[in-house]
């Protein structure tokens, strides 16, 4: 509830003493949460120092040139410390430039406001970069999309953690919260590994490894460059095929 009052953030960042990633995405999402610059300076001399000791000199300056015009606008003494950082070399040197890129901060700090969500497993099969839709699939034939602003992170088969809210009807987008890169989940119902004998089809351009519990396809261009001799093993997905209308398994990786 108070997500947008820049103070929360502040707190927040507090909870984190030895995790400098979550405290930075704290103080940024703080800083970013309010235009009012009167309500930020212990945030911004906060966000400087950090900028500082991670030598982002430009995002650094732009703070500090920010901090001190609003105190003389206010007639208001800024304080020894951004004073200081104002006379060093470093600030002199440095083009000012806007923090919000030093890091990807939204996700992290996603994922400290929604920590008391359950956390799922996905697995990309498709990125619309010009919608910012991702679709995936998330359970035994279990398949979504959804809209995600950091949709040039991702890539189809990458094996991610997410939360979310749940689609109010069935065919609506789920409503991701947050999203993150994780190991590879072992076998599940919907991704596995499977071992088998690899037959190529050169005039279809197409492929499936032979397996005794299912016929896996592989995409051509997925395709080992040692040939198609001895024996193989992927990780499969198991994937909606809209052209037969069937579930069926599809190779992601060879192992």
């Amino acid at each position: 509830k108070k997500r947008k009052d820049f103070w929360s953030w502040q707190l927040l960042a507090e909870l984190f003493p030895d995790d400098e990633e979550k405290q930075m995405a704290c103080l940024l999402m703080a800083y970013y949460t309010t235009r009012n610059q009167a309500f930020l300076g212990k945030v911004t001399e906060q966000l400087t120092g950090k900028l500082v000791f991670r030598e982002k000199y430009g995002e650094a300056r732009f703070l500090i040139e920010k901090y001190l015009e609003e105190k003389s606008k206010k007639q208001q003494r800024a304080s020894a410390q951004m004073l200081d950082w104002s006379r060093s070399d470093w600030f002199l040197k440095s083009i000012p430039c806007p923090p919000s890129r030093v890091m990807d901060y939204k996700p992290i700090a996603m994922s400290i406001l929604h920590s008391d969500l359950p956390k799922h497993i996905l697995v990309i099969t498709h990125i619309n970069v010009a919608k910012n839709m991702v679709s995936f699939v998330y359970g035994f034939r279990k398949k979504s999309f959804a809209r995600w602003e950091h949709i040039d992170t991702l890539r189809p088969g990458m094996v991610m953690q997410a939360q979310w809210k749940e689609p109010e009807k069935d065919g609506a987008p789920h409503r991701l919260l947050a999203l993150e890169q994780c190991a590879e989940s072992g076998d599940t119902d919907f991704c596995r590994h499977f071992k088998g004998r690899l037959q190529v089809n050169a005039v279809r351009k197409c492929a499936f490894l032979k397996t005794p519990s299912a016929d896996v396809f592989v995409p051509y261009g997925l395709l080992p460059p040692e040939g198609t001799g001895g024996g193989h093993e992927v990780t499969a997905l198991l994937d909606f095929n809209p052209k037969k209308n069937e579930w069926s398994w599809r190779a992601l990786t060879f192992i």
